[in-house]
């Protein structure tokens, strides 16, 4: 009977830490998948949004599995995903170094820096994965926030809250 008790603690054990992240040495494939801090500060690097390590083994031909992935959300309690929970990507097109993302309609339910920041997220998630210069992300027939699409491209995406670090305007 002891056995029986050891056998499952040892069991039980093996499920809990079962669901624990892998680190990135143990990853074949790993990828950046950014999301928003669920303690948001300001004034500082990782603010507002911070990455987590994933394993993205099989997506590497695949971009619409890497962010069927992405929208599970993210593993660590310290993050949030940014996109509705019901939200769900329709397709994934590349036109040389453009990647251009079709949402569900429950993605425009977001708006302003909610939206902002989703697709901030979405993004760079891409382009860290990818050799993309811009990413396009639209929900067909709708708008998001007023634009038929919402293009981030590498060079422009820059989200440094640095505001508390710069000097003063003088007059």
């Amino acid at each position: 009977m002891r056995r029986f008790r050891y056998i499952a603690l040892i069991l039980a054990l093996l499920l809990v830490f079962a669901g624990c992240e892998a680190s990135s040495e143990a990853m074949t494939a790993p990828a950046s998948f950014y999301y928003r801090v669920s303690s948001s500060t300001f004034g500082k690097q990782d603010s507002i949004i911070a990455s987590e390590r994933r394993e993205s083994a099989g997506c590497e031909d695949d971009l619409k599995l890497l962010i069927e992935s992405y929208l599970e959300g993210p593993v660590s309690g310290k993050l949030t995903s940014p996109v509705p929970a019901s939200a769900r990507v329709l397709g994934v097109t590349r036109e040389n170094s453009k990647i251009i993302v079709e949402m569900s309609p429950a993605f425009a339910k977001l708006s302003g820096i909610d939206l902002t920041i989703a697709c901030s997220c979405l993004s760079m998630t891409l382009l860290d994965y990818t050799d993309a210069e811009q990413i396009e992300i639209f929900v067909p027939h709708t708008l998001l926030d007023g634009n038929d699409s919402i293009v981030m491209e590498r060079d422009s995406l820059m989200l440094l809250d640095n505001s508390l670090n710069s000097p003063k305007e003088t007059q």
